[in-house]
């Protein structure tokens, strides 16, 4: 799901006018931003290594540190503490760290498995794009 993590910080905006609306939309995508970082880096490989050769069917992507369900909710609470000490309010800081979670739950509908902790635990998730990828993309095209 790549639209529908966008469209998540208008659900926000309406309840914490406080914070800019860039920060919605970073903390909406933070965890997009964290995995192409490590991707880079070769921490969490994706295969195959061009663009260009990638398909839904061929693509193996490993998020074990930016979209596994318990370092998700870390990074939630890192993202809580981290707008709390700036703007010295719960409300902001919670529809962040919310928004940063609601990444990886969208993903569970929309997007490809991910596991609870790491590469050899249980996956959650409809694992989507690998199992009818037409379908999850309609699908986020209505959100």
């Amino acid at each position: 799901m790549v639209l529908g993590h966008y469209a998540a910080a208008f659900i926000a905006r309406p309840h914490v006018q406080r914070a800019p609306f860039w920060l919605l939309l970073l903390c909406a995508n933070l965890a997009e931003f964290l995995w192409l970082l490590l991707a880079l880096l070769g921490v969490e490989a994706t295969r195959p290594a061009s663009i260009l050769d990638a398909t839904f069917i061929n693509l193996k992507v490993h998020m074990t540190y930016s979209h596994n369900l318990i370092p998700n909710l870390l990074l939630g609470a890192i993202v809580f503490a981290l707008v709390f000490v700036f703007y010295r309010s719960v409300r902001p800081a919670a529809w962040c760290a919310f928004l940063t979670c609601l990444h990886v739950w969208c993903d569970f509908i929309v997007g490809f498995q991910h596991q609870i902790l790491g590469p050899d635990s249980p996956g959650i998730g409809l694992n989507s794009y690998g199992r009818f990828p037409h379908l999850a993309i309609l699908i986020e095209l209505g959100f």
